[in-house]
């Protein structure tokens, strides 16, 4: 199944879920997120790429804060948070220059039963 994409924003195009999210704003609350991505988790659950996309979609946006709600959804959501999902947000903390922030977010990887794999 090929990944529908729904909007574009700066040459790129977006997912119809960073669309979703988008609409929230740029800092909601958890069970906003929670009740956006409800109808997605299912299919990420099959397919955890399309969580990568999305993933990366809001790093381009430049929302980390919004990514790792996301994060945090697939964890509630009973979804495996693999190291391709992990990679999304290092990669877009450290881009911005946020290396502390990377950094903290490597700690956190065990968390999510997760390991980093090159630091």
């Amino acid at each position: 199944m090929v990944q529908k994409f729904a909007g574009k924003c700066d040459d790129h195009f977006l997912a119809q879920e960073v669309i979703t999210l988008l609409k929230l704003g740029r800092s909601p609350h958890h069970t906003a997120v929670q009740r956006a991505l409800s109808a997605y988790l299912k299919r990420w659950a099959t397919k955890p790429q399309l969580a990568t996309v999305t993933l990366r979609g809001l790093a381009r946006k430049g929302l980390p804060e919004l990514a790792l709600q996301v994060l945090n959804c697939m964890r509630n959501g009973c979804m495996e948070v693999n190291l391709f999902h992990f990679n999304a947000i290092v990669g877009m903390r450290s881009a911005s220059g946020d290396w502390q922030l990377a950094l903290s977010q490597l700690k956190h990887m065990n968390e999510f039963g997760s390991e980093p794999d090159k630091i």
